[in-house]
């Protein structure tokens, strides 16, 4: 396919630097700048010749190789980051000095009129616990947002009103919305139909855990024994193998991916499953790094989103936006397809904290987004006694996501249009949630 490379490639080969190509493109956001230079290099790579070609290599290189022996060497070396992907690390510094210069002060573009549009559709059913029409209050703060957004604008730090707009309601404590009273809003949560009520890690496991907690808080060897279940090979490997003494200050995503989350997910979302796994990995063609997901005919059942220890607050609220939006898609395009079920699964991993949610659409123009676990990651040998939380949390979530698959999965292409049909609601178009959703 003919291209024609960025200006900056014009200059001498010697010259070329992910920095100055960076600072000179004009493209945004960071993704497509960042895309442009490195497809930039594989066409070089593929079309010239000489010099300019082996340069581009060894560009391309720098950005992309990765080796588990760079890993293990970065897990040893704790603060130290290690330059096995310099340009990787330089793209990643870069960003993060563009962030915090211009925050996230920056306004979200929308087309209001679609938004009003879709808040004037009266709804056909009602959400209502015990006297508190939830329906009614919640369209309240959406217009009470729509007003302020036509006055005032919205950045991401408005990340409630936002999805607001998109008619997610993020049924979390403490409460995010100020239409309604402690009191009420405990009523509400109590309303959670995915609550769960048997701890999924089995006894046995869960002693184990206990005694390599405890071995390590007298100083004794904490290596697990996991004894001949696959459960328990898995677990050993996980923190035996894997977890260090003391948590880096910093870390690549590779290797945050690699150390804390391959080992707890991998287990449980492996295997023969309803679903497609994808992991946490770089694709050979592109910036974009899918995370850990579950799809079902091409659809996500389980949408995640990943940053490693060092992140910023812009990226925890942008990746908090970006999961909630991408499982209200996700229910669109079940709604679309085969009718239903109209749920999906969230699972946000920011630092040592995980975070789930279960989203469905049961009522018109409501898509509640229920808070299912908060756990924290076992990063190091002290916060081992955190393994058995951390476990139940991803067996919890598979076994959701696994019924989600199911149900989707074999239900039947040609249905009836159902009255949950007309529940849905359109994304707002806006240029942020586009790239969010891309």
């Amino acid at each position: 396919m003919s291209r024609t490379p960025h200006k900056y490639f014009g200059r001498k080969s010697s010259e070329w630097g992910i920095l100055g190509f960076l600072n000179e493109c004009d493209l945004e956001p960071f993704e497509r700048k960042l895309d442009c230079y490195l497809k930039d290099l594989e066409y070089i790579v593929n079309v010239d010749k000489g010099i300019r070609k082996q340069r581009a290599q060894l560009l391309l290189n720098n950005y992309r190789l990765v080796s588990i022996s760079f890993l293990m060497l970065e897990i040893q070396n704790g603060d130290e980051m290690l330059d096995d992907q310099p340009d990787k690390q330089l793209a990643q510094s870069w960003e993060i000095a563009q962030v915090s210069e211009f925050s996230d002060d920056e306004e979200i573009k929308f087309d209001l009129s679609s938004v009003a549009e879709e808040l004037r559709r009266e709804p056909i059913t009602e959400w209502v616990v015990a006297d508190i029409n939830v329906t009614q209050r919640f369209r309240k703060f959406q217009m009470d947002v729509l007003d302020q957004t036509q006055r005032n604008g919205l950045t991401y730090n408005n990340v409630y009103e936002l999805l607001a707009l998109s008619s997610i309601i993020v049924l979390t404590s403490p409460c995010p919305y100020p239409i309604f009273t402690i009191e009420e809003w405990n009523k509400i949560i109590k309303e959670n139909p995915y609550t769960i009520e048997n701890h999924p890690i089995p006894p046995e496991m869960s002693s184990i855990l206990h005694q390599a907690s405890c071995n390590n808080f007298i100083g004794k060897d904490a290596t697990i024994d996991g004894g001949n279940s696959q459960l328990g090979k898995n677990v050993a490997r996980a923190f035996n193998e894997l977890v260090p003494k003391v948590a880096p200050a910093k870390i690549s995503e590779d290797t945050y991916s690699y150390l804390y989350l391959h080992p707890i997910s991998r287990p449980f979302f492996s295997g023969e499953k309803e679903y497609d796994l994808t992991l946490n990995s770089a694709n050979a063609d592109s910036t974009k790094r899918p995370d850990l997901s579950c799809e079902v005919y091409q659809v996500a059942i389980l949408n995640s989103e990943s940053k490693p220890i060092g992140f910023t607050p812009l990226q925890h609220k942008k990746d908090s936006i970006k999961v909630q939006l991408k499982a209200c898609k996700s229910i669109n395009q079940q709604m679309d397809s085969r009718g239903g079920p109209g749920e999906a699964a969230i699972l946000l991993n920011m630092g040592d904290q995980t975070e789930s949610f279960i989203m469905d659409l049961k009522f018109d123009g409501l898509y509640r987004s229920w808070s299912f676990l908060t756990t924290k990651l076992v990063i190091d040998r002290a916060s081992l006694p955190l393994a058995e939380f951390a476990i139940s949390h991803i067996m919890a979530l598979e076994e959701c996501v696994g019924k989600i698959a199911r149900d989707y999965k074999y239900r039947s292409t040609k249905f009836t249009p159902l009255k949950q049909m007309s529940f849905v609601r359109k994304l707002p178009n806006s240029p942020q949630v586009k790239m969010l959703l891309s």
